[in-house]
């Protein structure tokens, strides 16, 4: 029985472009920052974080620190505005910056998030492994009204829209 064998220059191209998809890869990876829980209610709270490129939101939510429970009773609203703006949410997606609602929570009950972050075709998790980030949510809850997503966004030409 004769074995084949690649030549050597489709070998070494092959094994170029796996080293160039692996490096490349890491050179994709989304940076997180400025992750915040804002608009903490007895049944709810919101999400808000930067990446260093356009992409879309979402995350996984648990009940425990490991994300072993996933919790499958809550309302989860990627790049949500109290305003339903869809023009805002835009914006701040193109600007990398990420907004997720999370209802249908109980009262004092911790919760723990994993970010979920869409760029192009490729989707990321944060934070890949460890303990999970958790937010509380509030004894009791008072009405209130507002939009905590305000930004100047600038162009590269240094436009503002």
């Amino acid at each position: 029985m004769a074995r084949h064998q690649l030549p050597k220059p489709t070998l070494s191209f092959i094994c170029g472009l796996v080293a160039w998809l692996c490096i490349s890869q890491a050179a994709w990876a989304l940076s997180y920052y400025n992750i915040r829980a804002a608009d903490v209610t007895a049944t709810s709270f919101t999400l808000v974080w930067q990446t260093d490129y356009p992409a879309k939101p979402n995350i996984q939510l648990y009940s425990d620190v490991s994300g072993l429970v996933p919790v499958t009773s809550a309302a989860i609203e990627p790049s949500f505005t109290d305003t339903n703006n869809q023009n805002l949410a835009d914006a701040a997606e193109s600007s990398g910056v990420m907004r997720v609602r999370i209802s249908g929570l109980n009262p004092a009950t911790p919760y723990f998030y994993r970010l979920v972050t869409q760029s192009n075709s490729i989707q990321e998790l944060f934070p890949t492994e460890g303990a999970l980030p958790s937010v509380v949510t509030a004894k009791y809850s008072i009405p209130y009204g507002n939009e905590s997503l305000a930004t100047t966004i600038y162009q590269p030409d240094g436009s503002s829209t």
